[in-house]
């Protein structure tokens, strides 16, 4: 079973994680409408896998969120993709760090895979960013988070 450490050494830098259950949404996750039945069953099999603090958020509306923090080079956001079901909407979400242009693109359908990389960049100066992320999600074709990993500057 994958346990990893909030902050770890590695080499001169700190890797931080930060859980989905610790991110400030900007509508409470209980509040999102419920995920529809036939997509329940994937939710409950990616807790099979390998799934950060054992937590995950389903958004299932149209949604904003951003997380701020101060590190470099590199931020990862990570989730959980499964197959497209038949005749529903793709999700999209447009990805936008700090001043750069956005970058947009559907989740991978894939069988059902846990720690999915969404977004990542590896080419951060040192200092403060800004990982806005902009959902196009609903109950049949939800965008679920797992959790956002980013270098820190070394102590």
């Amino acid at each position: 079973m994958f346990t990893p450490t909030v902050v770890y050494p590695r080499e001169t830098q700190n890797v931080t994680f930060i859980d989905d259950a610790d991110m400030s949404w900007p509508v409470l996750p209980g509040d999102f409408p419920a995920l529809d039945a036939e997509v329940v069953p994937y939710i409950n099999k990616a807790f099979h896998g390998e799934v950060f603090h054992q937590t995950l958020t389903a958004i299932t509306l149209p949604l904003n969120f951003s997380y701020t923090f101060t590190g470099s080079p590199r931020v990862v956001l990570y989730g959980v993709a499964f197959p497209r079901l038949s005749g529903k909407p793709v999700v999209l979400a447009t990805y936008i760090l700090d001043d750069r242009s956005p970058f947009t693109s559907e989740l991978p359908d894939v069988l059902d895979t846990t720690n999915a990389v969404f977004f990542s960049a590896d080419d951060l100066p040192n200092g403060s960013h800004t990982l806005t992320v902009e959902v196009d999600a609903g109950p049949s074709y939800p965008y679920v988070v797992d959790y956002l990993e980013y270098q820190s500057q070394a102590r």
